[in-house]
């Protein structure tokens, strides 16, 4: 029997949306893939993320080498 499920991540341990319909203690494969969604909004956020980068750069001057090793 080969199906697709859905489930969650719960403390580590994966609850499926729905019931199985399996023998208890039956051994099974699991194939982990995150959700198609998951990976566009990541995809996003990145973007957005990258285009603040250019809206607003961080403009500072290169330090000198004293400036970078306090010598008290």
């Amino acid at each position: 029997m080969k199906t697709q499920l859905t489930a969650t991540v719960v403390n580590g341990t994966l609850q499926f949306d729905e019931p199985l319909n399996l023998p208890e203690h039956s051994r099974v494969t699991v194939s982990v893939l995150p959700k198609p969604s998951d990976v566009l909004r990541r995809q996003e956020i990145l973007r957005k993320l990258f285009d603040s980068f250019d809206e607003q750069p961080i403009n500072v001057a290169p330090f000198t080498r004293d400036q970078m090793h306090d010598r008290d």
